[in-house]
């Protein structure tokens, strides 16, 4: 693989990012306490279904990102890097 088709894949997914980032802002913004033992079903295509509450969701994609983080480290050391700091504070998650 070139270098130019390594930075064309990471453009097409910074635009997926940043295009993702706009759609769940405003859900993310409007967050209430009350959204935390809502409940979501799933339904899938087997006619089984699923139900959790929003909260539950919320709270395993938060986990799902930190795993990714971890992962991110591990595979930086191995390549001799620097590991990325699994610190979510002063990331601006909230500029």
């Amino acid at each position: 693989m070139t270098y130019g088709r390594i930075f064309k894949i990471k453009r097409y997914f910074e635009a997926l990012s940043n295009q993702f980032h706009k759609e769940i802002e405003s859900y993310i913004r409007s967050w209430s306490n009350e959204m935390d033992v809502q409940s979501v079903t799933i339904s899938y295509p087997n006619g089984q279904s699923d139900t959790f509450k929003q909260g539950e969701i919320m709270r395993h994609v938060i986990a799902h990102e930190i795993h990714h983080i971890g992962q991110l480290s591990v595979w930086a050391s191995e390549l001799g890097r620097e590991p990325v700091t699994a610190n979510v504070i002063s990331r601006g998650l909230f500029e």
